[in-house]
This record gives structure tokens, sequence and C-alpha cells, in this order.
């Protein structure tokens, strides 16, 4: 920047402007204002008519202020100036008498330092005096540029100080972090540290892996809810920040953002609680070939090693985030914290890893104090696993039945009506053929009398055709024909009608509704299930069962164990030996009884109450178990177990679950 101003009077004592330096540099402000004073100042102090304020880099000069409109010397000034700022020392040059009309001038030049090299150098042009002036002016310009020096010494140590700190507490917030490998506790301890460090009301990681993110770390709760609303959106929002690869503020200042990633920020902010969220995608640097014979080595780029590995969140809750001040701290310790979250993901990634955990916790016991322990229990195990192997058991098939009297009736509907009466309740003892329920038609009873009343008129009418022939009443022989033909006609209604009545009287006896056989009527509740309700032919009504005979078990065993029944069931029929069964009443399972199985089902059927396949077997009792179940209602439930040979005891308790490995094997080979 170039300044132009006029000059005015200059000052009378050393102290005041070596004052006027000191507060000037106060604040160290290194922009144009600062130089401009800082010019004017040296300026005024020895008259110069012109002065120009360098900035030398060490290779080029450039004017930074100016002051006057003398610029006839400017090239040999720039040429001098270069000269002092290399040599980084204060000079004097006179210029020639003769050269111009502006003979008489003379050029001082002293070098700007700050704590480590010359910065600027001050090019001043003044009128020619006698050299003592000259020499005094140059001396109050060196104790200027040696006070802006000692100046820039005290606010670059400040500066430096407070550069100090900050990277002692970087350095610190690294240390606290470590080198983790559970994903988990590394990500806790990331956010927690740069919630303090950062200055952010929540901070929260996230790991990514291929195109989906997932939070693992959430400041101040150890525990969350991957499941809420609030962190799948937090979720969504880092994936698309990883998949951008560039961070993310909201609010936003400008609308080059993706309207998606727009749309999922303001679906956060409708949940959440927060007033502002910032999104930095966190990078892994993996190593660069450095091998010169690797062909690799001479195509890799820059940008080829770059990929995101998580984002962290930073979000304000009670404030807006300090954008600027938490990007020049996350810059003191990105590295660090991208280094040991590239390490812990990839530590995270390892194939079988949470085997591998487990089974070095495993090993750690075989170490120290609990190895006696630990090799105990191992012997322990070992021997219980053994056992399950080689010791063998009786194999058996589970399933469900009822317990009931072999013979046994069930009373079925066989005509259409509606019950009238009930005879017989639960418990009743029956003979064959009692009757044990009444059903009313109306529409039969209405039909057997119109065939009836029909009848009888047929049959008084043939009555009086009979008599007419028998008189010989009649006038000629047409008229005796007639009446033969009239009486063979009422001969066959009459025929007709008595079937049809005989019919009808067949349906209604079938109303009535008798005991198949002498028994005991064992359904439950008739008088609440039966009273007044409709029926069709065929429907069952009543079980009617001699319980002072023979009991039985019918086992229902699933269709999925039926394997194993069958095929011990044909052993046994081609060794002629009995096939045995146990089992439990469900109102008194202390108690277990044996039976002998009679018959296999070789078809599987359709369990109405459980609507699954299973296979019936029914299985006897012997006269003892009789002899402690007397007193047991037909149809009680019991839990049964048909023995099936013998297999070792893990195969006897575990067989389900190897047909199921069979089975998933088979779906996912085939």
């Amino acid at each position: 920047m170039v300044q132009n101003t006029t000059l005015p009077l200059p000052y009378c004592y050393i102290s005041e402007i070596l004052s006027r330096v000191d507060s000037l540099g106060g604040s160290a402000d290194t922009g144009s204002g600062y130089f401009g004073e800082l010019l004017q100042l040296m300026a005024n102090v020895v008259c110069a008519r012109h002065a120009d304020l360098w900035h030398h880099n060490g290779v080029n000069l450039e004017v930074l202020v100016r002051i006057g409109d003398d610029g006839d010397w400017s090239q040999q000034v720039r040429e001098m100036a270069y000269d002092v700022g290399h040599n980084n020392s204060p000079a004097i040059q006179y210029a020639n008498a003769d050269t111009s009309s502006k003979s008489g001038a003379a050029f001082l030049l002293v070098p700007l330092n700050d704590d480590q090299r010359c910065f600027a150098v001050a090019s001043l042009i003044v009128n020619q005096q006698n050299p003592q002036a000259v020499e005094a002016n140059l001396a109050v310009l060196v104790a200027i540029s040696e006070r802006i020096a000692r100046n820039y010494a005290h606010a670059g140590h400040a500066r430096s100080m407070r550069e100090l700190s900050q990277l002692k507490k970087a350095q610190t917030v690294v240390d606290s972090i470590g080198n983790q490998l559970e994903i988990k506790p590394m990500a806790y301890t990331v956010v927690n540290r740069l919630q303090g460090y950062l200055k952010a009301d929540r901070v929260s990681l996230a790991i990514c892996r291929g195109a989906k993110s997932q939070i693992k770390g959430i400041s101040n709760q150890a525990l969350f809810d991957r499941r809420s609303n609030v962190v799948k959106q937090l979720e969504n929002l880092a994936s698309q920040v990883a998949n951008m690869e560039e961070r993310f503020v909201y609010p936003i200042s400008d609308d080059s953002v993706p309207p998606r990633l727009k749309q999922l920020a303001e679906k956060y902010f409708e949940g959440s609680n927060s007033v502002a969220i910032a999104l930095l995608p966190i990078f892994a640097q993996p190593k660069r070939r450095e091998d010169p014979e690797d062909i690799a080595t001479t195509i890799q780029t820059s940008d080829e090693a770059k990929r995101c590995i998580g984002v962290l969140i930073l979000e304000g809750v009670e404030r807006p985030l300090e954008l600027d001040r938490i990007l020049r701290r996350w810059g003191r310790v990105e590295s660090a914290i991208s280094h040991n979250v590239n390490n812990s993901r990839q530590h995270d990634g390892l194939f079988l890893m949470p085997v591998w955990r487990s089974l070095g916790t495993f090993a750690d016991l075989y170490r120290g104090h609990t190895q006696r322990k630990a090799l105990l229990i191992t012997g322990l195990i070992a021997a219980a696993l053994l056992s399950l192997v080689l010791v063998p058991g009786e194999f058996k098939i589970r399933g469900e039945g009822v317990i009931q009297p072999i013979v046994r009736q069930h009373v079925y509907a066989e005509a259409e009506g509606t019950i009238d009466s009930l005879r017989a309740q639960e418990g009743a003892m029956v003979k064959q053929g009692d009757l044990l329920i009444n059903l009313r038609n109306p529409e039969l009873a209405a039909r057997v009398a119109d065939i009836a009343g029909k009848l009888r008129e047929a049959e008084v009418q043939f009555q009086t055709v009979t008599m007419q022939r028998i008189s010989r009443t009649f006038a000629n022989e047409q008229e005796e024909r007639d009446l033969v033909r009239t009486a063979s006609t009422s001969e066959a209604k009459i025929s007709g009608l008595k079937e049809q009545l005989a019919l009808l009287e067949k349906s209604q006896r079938q109303l009535e509704i008798r005991s198949p056989i002498d028994g005991q009527v064992i359904t439950w509740d008739t008088e609440q299930r039966l009273r007044d309700r409709p029926v069709k032919p065929g429907q069952r009504l009543l079980t009617v069962a001699d319980a002072s005979g023979d009991w039985e078990i019918e086992l229902r065993i699933p269709d999925k164990r039926a394997g194993y029944l069958l095929q011990e069931w044909q052993n046994c029929l081609q060794q002629d030996r009995p096939m045995m069964a146990s089992f439990v009443l469900t109102s008194d399972a202390t108690q277990v009884y044996q039976g002998t199985v009679l018959a296999v089902s070789p078809n599987s059927h359709v369990d109405d109450k459980e609507s699954e396949n299973v296979v019936r077997v029914r299985v006897s009792l012997s006269e003892e178990t009789f002899a402690k179940i007397v007193g047991t209602k037909p149809g009680t439930s019991v839990i049964g177990q048909v023995h099936c040979g013998n297999a070792s005891i893990g195969y006897c308790k575990l067989y389900e679950f190897f047909d199921w490995i069979h089975r998933e094997w088979f779906r996912f080979v085939a």
C-alpha cells in the first residue's frame, strides 16, 4: 500500500520520540496503518522531504508506504535499500551536486528487524547539511529501528508463549487419548477430551465403513441407543459429509451445499436441541510407497491416499460455535487423532476380531495365579464334553397326547334338526340303545302329517271304488271299466304314499340319538355345548366310552421327528420285540408311567389343535400302570416319550439342534 502525506515539524526530544514508537508498537500490529504512522514519525524526526518504506523478503523489494512526491531517485534508492536489507546495516549516501537541480540531498537508510531477520528498509531523503547533522539524524533513526526490533521481540515472545501454551494443551489432549485399539473406549475418550479442548457443548465421533457411518461415541454419554431417531439422523448426516469429503457447518452461509445434505440437517435440528453444528471429516493417510523399483511408486498421486475414515461432529447447544478458534485448535491435534482413529478402525475390522479378543481374554486365565483354577475348570469341561460323546443314553422322541379307554364310540347326528332335549349328561352310565338326545325338525313333522293325510284320503277313495265294484252298482260296461281304472290308480297312489311315509318315519326315528355301546358319556359340559343347538348330519355330538375296559394313550409325534420313530418301529417289527414308551400326566408330573406301543400310523395327519403334520402313536397300558391311574378322567393330557434305541447322551439331548443344522445346510447347498 502506498500512502502520500505532507511533512509536519520535527519532534524535539529523543525520549519523546522513542515513547511515541513504543505507543505505536504496543500491539505489535503489522498492518499498513502502523507502518504509515511509523514512517511519518521517522520523517518528522529528520525533516525528510521524501520517505519510503520498502518491504524486504530477502529477494525482492516493494514499496509498502511512501511519503512525498519526489520520485526522481526511485531507482537509486531501491538499489541502496536492497544493499542495506541484505547487509542488515544502516547507511548514508550523498547526491552529487551537479546531477540535477535537486542536488544537496542526503539519503538515510535503516533496516527494520523483527526477532529473526530484516523485514523492511526505511529510506528517507533529507536536505544536505553538514555531515555531523546527517549522522546525528541517522543515529536517531537507528535508535528508532532498535526500539522497533525490541517491541517486535517482546510481541513475538508473547505470541510464542501463547502458541507454546496452546501446543501444550494440544499435547495433553493427544497424550490423554493415547493409542487405544478398542474402538468404543477410544471414541469415548476422544469426544470427552475434545469437548473441553475445542470448547463445544457436545462432541460425537462417527466411524465410516463403506458408504455408512456409525456413531461410536458421544461426549458425557457412556451408553446411548443407536436406534433413536436423533442418532440415526446424525449418522445419515455423517455419511453424507464422509461421501462429500468436505466439512459442513449449519446454519449455512451460502447455497453451495447439496440440497440432500441441507434437508438432512434441517430434519436433525427439528428433533435436537442444538443451535449450531459442524461436521469435520477425518482422513487417513496410508504410508506412501518409497521403493523406486515399485512401478506403483512412480504413478501414485498425493490425493490417491486420501480416505475419509470418520467424521467429528461438534454441536453448540447453549451458544453458537466459534468455528475459527475450533479449526485452529483442531489443526493441532488432527494428525494424532486421525492416526489413532485409523488404527482403532483397522483393529476393529480384523476378521473375527471378537473371537480373537475372547480367545485372548481366555488365554490370560492360564497365566499367573489363576493358572491352576483355569486348568482344573478346563479339565472338568473337557471331561463333560467327552462324557456327552462317549457315554451312551436312551434315545427318546417326545410328543403330546391324551389318555382314554380303548373301547369308545363317537355319537353323530344322522339327520338335520335342533337339539330338543338331552337325556344323558356328562358322566352318565348308559346302555346300548338308550336314548341320549332328542332332535326336533318342524319341517319333517309337517311333511309326515301331510303325507299321512293324503294316504288316508287315498285309502277312503279306494274303499269307495271297491264297494261300487262289489255291489255292481254301475250302469254299463264303460262305467265298470272306469271304476277298475280308478281303483288301480288309487292302489298305486296308496303304495307310493306308504313308501314316502315310511321314509319320513325313518327320518323321524333318526331324530332320536341313542347310545351305540354300553359305557359312560365322557363329553364335557354337554348342557352348555348342546342345548338348543342346530346340527347337521354327520356332526359329532357326544362320545361314549367303556371306562371299565382297557385304556390307551394316543400320542401326537411331530412329523419332523417321525423319521427316528418309524425306523425304530420297523426294526421292532422285524425283530419281534416290543417298543416301549413312558409318559406323565399333565395333572401330576411327579409320577412316570410305562407303556407299550401298539401301533404307529404309517402316514402323517394334520393336527386340528396345532395345525401341523403329526404321526399318531397308540400306547397300551399294563395292568399295573392302569391300576395306578384309576380315577383319571378320559381325555386327560399326557406328555409321552417313545424309546427309539440308544445313542450318546449329547445326541439324545441335542438331536433337534443337529437336525436343524442339517436342514439349514441342505437349504444352503441346494
